[in-house]
């Protein structure tokens, strides 16, 4: 019995297919099954693994574009190519160390404080950064960041509030150097 293939979400970055093009190692002729037997034996991992990891890391994705004020799902044709570069590379790697192999089964990965978890975190929340600039510029949707600092001058009730610190609060001495 034949069953649809899954597919990433609507808000996803990449494919199964661009992630087998990257750990080709582990499909066969570049294609993850699922197990469907007598007839096929699942790859490992299996296509509605790679698809489920895809959904994952594209969510922490956007989350972290969220948190850096973009609007998500990113929209430009190129913002979303570059997503998909990130995204099936970081579920390859989640291919290759299932298979015992890959930077997540390095040496220094196994003995390293850091979990897989928290460097495909760290993975992500770089890339944001790094790529903030040139997915506004792109004409990526962005409100500000989603952190607002200001001054409280008003409580809860609407009644004006003292400020916490004030000058020479510290004994500290400022100087108006243009009206001296």
């Amino acid at each position: 019995m034949t069953y649809p293939a899954p597919e990433p979400a609507a808000d996803s970055y990449g494919t199964a297919e661009g992630v087998a093009a990257l750990a080709s190692t582990w499909t066969r002729d570049r294609e993850w099954f699922d197990d469907d037997p007598p007839y096929v034996e699942a790859t490992n991992p299996s296509l509605t693994t790679v698809v489920r990891w895809i959904d994952q890391a594209s969510s922490m994705l956007n989350i972290a574009l969220e948190n850096n004020g973009f609007t998500v799902p990113l929209q430009q044709a190129r913002s979303i190519e570059a997503a998909a570069m990130l995204i099936e590379e970081i579920v390859s790697d989640r291919a290759r160390f299932v298979n015992n192999k890959g930077r997540f089964f390095s040496d220094d990965a196994q003995h390293s404080k850091v979990s897989m978890l928290e460097a495909i975190a760290a993975e992500i929340d770089a890339w944001v950064l790094m790529y903030a600039p040139g997915l506004e510029a792109n004409g990526e949707q962005r409100s500000g960041l989603s952190i607002k600092f200001g001054v409280r001058t008003h409580n809860d009730k609407g009644e004006a509030t003292f400020p916490i610190f004030q000058r020479d609060a510290f004994g500290n001495k400022f100087i108006d150097w243009e009206n001296e």
